[in-house]
């Protein structure tokens, strides 16, 4: 039974020396601005979908403009940041006489739009190693993760604890 005891709280010492060891994430923030990121990616896509019996061609050409900006965190227990994206896409080319719905969507009149476009933003809070996220973000989880594999990206709007 004492054996068992002291194993217990062997166990419980070892825990408690070993989280001790570990820091925080944010309190080895640098700051708002020093631990910042600015990105852009350029993404050009050309889609070709050649029907046969008569169907119109599906044609489509244009370069994708992504750019994601990273805060770090402001220093002190609770950590404040933000994370914002532009994306635009350009439509260069559809063809004369081709179905241009591939990547650009049809005005009121239907021809298609020149171009698409969308901003975003999410607020950041970070309390030792846990971060709390509110706005529009670009998840990559087991459960939810965003769609990358066309010209733009998707996005969702929601909070995420991580």
């Amino acid at each position: 039974m004492k054996v068992m005891k002291w194993s217990v709280i062997a166990l419980a010492v070892a825990a408690g020396t070993s989280q001790m060891a570990l820091a925080s994430q944010q309190s080895e923030s640098k700051g708002f601005v020093e631990d910042a990121s600015l990105d852009l990616l350029l993404r050009n896509t050309y889609y070709n979908r050649d029907y046969k019996d008569g169907a119109d061609d599906v044609r489509s050409w244009g370069q994708g403009f992504i750019t994601t900006f990273e805060s770090g965190f402001t220093q002190g227990t609770i950590g404040v940041g933000v994370d914002a994206y532009g994306i635009l896409g350009v439509r260069l080319d559809g063809g004369r006489g081709y179905n241009y719905g591939a990547m650009f969507e049809r005005d009121s009149n239907g021809d298609p739009e020149r171009d698409l476009s969308q901003a975003g933003a999410a607020i950041k809070f970070q309390v030792s190693n846990t971060v709390l996220k509110y706005g529009n973000q670009m998840p990559m989880m087991p459960v939810l993760a965003y769609d990358d594999s066309r010209l733009l990206p998707e996005s969702f709007t929601g909070t995420l604890i991580t």
